[in-house]
């Protein structure tokens, strides 16, 4: 079994004001966020587990996940 956790707690005060209203991870590039391309990334690689852990404006990050994924506080 193979986990993974990705960090998605900080302010990310060194982007704003892009990071005003969604954090960095929802940030869009190339056409998806930067979370939804790193968990494509590790499902590409079988990766069972995907932790995502949540601090700022944690309500949008967590609407923008799948069930599957687990969120950590």
């Amino acid at each position: 079994m193979i986990n993974a956790i990705i960090p998605a707690a900080g302010i990310s005060s060194r982007l704003y004001p892009l990071t005003k209203k969604p954090p960095k991870c929802l940030l869009e590039v190339n056409g998806q966020t930067i979370l939804s391309s790193q968990i494509k990334q590790l499902e590409n690689f079988n990766v069972d587990k995907i932790c995502v852990v949540v601090g700022y404006l944690s309500h949008l990050v967590e609407d923008s996940l799948q069930p599957k994924i687990n969120i950590i506080k």
